[in-house]
C-alpha cells in the first residue's frame, strides 16, 4: 500500500512540477507580450514625433519655394513696368 501511495505521490508531485512550469511559462508570456507592446507604443510616440517634424519641415519648404517665386515674380513684374515722368503713366512690357 506503501508503495501505491508513493506513487501517486509521485505523480501528484510531477503533475504539480508540470502545472507550476506551465504557469511560469505563461507568466514569462505576459511580461513578453507587455514589453511588446510598451515597445511599439513607444515606438508609435516615435514615428508620429517624426512624421510631424517632417510635415512642418515640408510645409516650411514649399513656403520658402513660394516665397522665392513670388519675389521672383515681383521683381520681373517690376523691371517690367515703366514709368512715364511727363503724364504720371504706368505702361507694362509683358
Amino acid at each position: 500500500m506503501s508503495s501505491t501511495l508513493d506513487a501517486c505521490f509521485k505523480s501528484a508531485e510531477t503533475a504539480a512540477n508540470v502545472s507550476l512550469q506551465a504557469g511560469s511559462f505563461q507568466i514569462q508570456y505576459i511580461n513578453i507580450y507587455f514589453s511588446f507592446q510598451k515597445d511599439l507604443e513607444s515606438r508609435t510616440k516615435e514615428l508620429e514625433l517624426e512624421e510631424s517634424t517632417i510635415s512642418e519641415q515640408r510645409e516650411r519648404l514649399e513656403a520658402q519655394r513660394a516665397i522665392e517665386f513670388y519675389d521672383e515674380l515681383g521683381s520681373e513684374l517690376a523691371s517690367s513696368i515703366s514709368i512715364c515722368p511727363s503724364r504720371s503713366l504706368v505702361v507694362f512690357f509683358l
